[in-house]
């Protein structure tokens, strides 16, 4: 059976993925948390508007400092490509 996170990731309907994303963290073990991490940094850069629910996914994750780092510098470009891309949709 594929781990939660990598259904998650084959969700199309945005509302499903969304509630999906919210509980992930509950439904992966300890020891998938970094998976986890990896899947909602990989949906994040397919499609911003699960921000908000990635960010709460987010902090109910238990990373190792390497991995937190990682997930901090791709957050900060998502932040920085969104804030970009708002610019020009004015």
């Amino acid at each position: 059976m594929p781990l939660p996170n990598a259904i998650c990731a084959q969700v199309a309907d945005p509302t499903l993925k969304r509630e999906l994303l919210l509980v992930l963290p509950d439904l992966v073990e300890d020891g998938q948390h970094a998976a986890a991490a990896q899947t909602l940094l990989g949906i994040l850069r397919e499609d911003t508007r699960f921000l908000a629910c990635v960010l709460d996914a987010f902090g109910s994750l238990v990373l190792e400092e390497d991995v937190l780092a990682e997930v901090c510098d791709a957050l900060g470009l998502t932040a920085q490509r969104s804030q970009v891309s708002t610019r020009y949709n004015h």
